[in-house]
């Protein structure tokens, strides 16, 4: 006779609050853990199918809180990358881009930019975040999905990529995108402001959205996540503004991949978590995501534009196309240094003849120090995210099918800088509970 009933057997229960692997039993029914306890006796569960997970770890669906998978999951609705880390749950909507809203005006003026960072994907949106999950219901995605409402959409919108503050009757017009976003489920509001048009906005405009944000929301507190103005020589500045912000509108803060980006700001990790300290000290609820690598990826030509962000010896073209939509194969895989030797010119020229010539490559470059890195696993408020984009052109960056299977392997089991619960804790109940997530993130009845 079937059942509905799962009997899990024979492993260690993480169970996402942090505490370390226990031997315990995990029975499901459905869709709902019904009991865990330390034997079958105990529960009573003598019609339920066995798995036998003797020697693992039982921990709750990792929580990839910081990716960029509403693109991906348009193209590819199995996320298989995700579910062979582990990953049950992508947050998206990060860094001011995702899917919607989208108008004639920021397909036109944003769309070219947005399709290279997003991995190729052709840029399709829609009118709403209502509209985009509606879409991925049809499709039958494998994953689960929750997301922000990104400002830089909004903004494009309403003003495509103009410099001017936004006007009462503009800034209406954005209220009215977000409060549709917010309706439909959005988690709070995120900002890019290295890319446009995040870049393009003032602190008050910014923290003014993220207030009506505050306002309409009637669940948990809205977050403002934010991918800062910058993550090198000005950090603490950028920090400063994100934190003016999250005071200012009432808003919950989460940092986007935390990081001290360049050899010149390379061991400023306790700076920086000395500002957060104090932030959370005053009230604010400040946290951060991170993923567990040295090298960043983004535009070869953001890369090179920062100054001292990244060596030329270790800048590295993930993908480059020309201007007849071709892979320029000969510079795939090398470093800006490596072009330089082998163009006979310097890395500067190199460096410009690339981004010439395929304007929306894009680069992996070294940006953080394993100490910061450490340093900041170690912090109780940072979580676990990918930002990965499922790109298979090229060589792309191994975050998207890696982060978390790496923070277990390296992090835990080799260096033994977090515990196996202090690390499953922040893939899985930190986040739950900073997005404000009922019933999920923890291994418990109900």
């Amino acid at each position: 006779m079937a059942t509905n009933k799962i009997l899990i057997k024979g492993s260690k229960v993480a169970d996402g609050t942090g505490s370390e692997p226990t031997p315990m039993e995990i029975l499901v029914d459905g869709d709902k853990i019904v009991e865990v306890a330390i034997s079958i006796e105990a529960i009573g569960a003598t019609d339920a199918e066995v798995f036998d997970a003797d020697g693992l770890i039982a921990a709750p669906g990792f929580i990839d809180i910081h990716c960029h998978g509403d693109f991906d999951r348009m193209k590819n609705p199995v996320a298989f990358e995700k579910l062979t880390q582990g990953c049950t749950l992508e947050v998206v909507g990060n860094c001011g881009l995702n899917p919607f809203p989208v108008n004639e005006k920021i397909a036109k003026e944003l769309g070219p930019l947005i399709t290279t960072i997003v991995g190729g994907t052709d840029f399709t949106g829609y009118p709403s975040l209502g509209q985009y999950y509606e879409f991925l219901e049809e499709r039958g995605i494998a994953i689960n999905i929750a997301s922000y409402t990104g400002q830089g959409m909004i903004r494009g919108n309403v003003m495509g990529m103009s410099l001017d503050p936004a006007t009462d009757a503009e800034f209406l017009e954005m209220k009215k995108l977000l409060d549709d976003d917010i309706d439909s489920g959005a988690m709070g509001l995120s900002t890019g402001l290295i890319y446009p048009t995040g870049a393009m906005t003032k602190t008050d405009e910014i923290t003014r959205l993220m207030s009506e944000a505050v306002k309409r929301s009637t669940g948990a507190t809205p977050i403002y996540a934010t991918h800062m103005r910058d993550e090198g020589d000005n950090i603490a500045t950028a920090l400063d503004e994100a934190i003016t912000i999250a005071k200012g509108s009432g808003a919950k803060l989460q940092i986007s991949h935390i990081k001290c980006m360049g050899k010149a700001n390379w061991g400023r990790a306790g700076e920086v978590i000395e500002i957060v300290e104090s932030a959370r000290k005053n009230g604010i609820d400040a946290t951060a995501d991170m993923y567990p690598y040295l090298f960043a990826s983004t535009l070869i030509a953001m890369i090179l534009m920062i100054p001292g962000a990244a060596d030329p010896k270790e800048v590295f073209v993930s993908n480059a196309f020309k201007s007849d939509g071709e892979m320029w194969e000969e510079v795939v895989g090398r470093s800006i240094a490596e072009l330089a030797q082998m163009w006979k010119v310097t890395t500067e020229v190199a460096g410009q003849k690339l981004i010439t010539e395929a304007p929306s490559a894009i680069g992996v470059g070294k940006s953080n120090l394993e100490d910061d890195v450490i340093e900041f696993l170690k912090q109780p408020w940072t979580m676990i995210g990918s930002d990965g984009i499922e790109d298979k052109r090229g060589k792309p960056h191994p975050r998207v099918t890696s982060t978390f299977p790496r923070v277990l392997a390296e992090y835990v089991r080799e260096k033994k800088i977090l515990t196996w619960g202090e690390a499953i804790s922040k893939m899985t109940g930190k986040s739950a509970e900073k997005l404000g997530l009922k019933k999920r993130g923890f291994i418990k009845k109900g």
